[in-house]
């Protein structure tokens, strides 16, 4: 089950930094990640 824990980990992870690059908002994209490592 671990594998697909990280899978959609992978994924997750491909959305923040993918979608808020394609709507041109890097601050969203960092305030996600930045919430994400605390």
């Amino acid at each position: 089950m671990s594998a697909v824990k990280s899978l959609i980990f992978l994924v997750l992870i491909c959305f923040i930094i993918v979608l808020p690059a394609c709507n041109n908002d890097d601050y969203t994209a960092t305030e996600l990640i930045n919430a994400g490592n605390n």
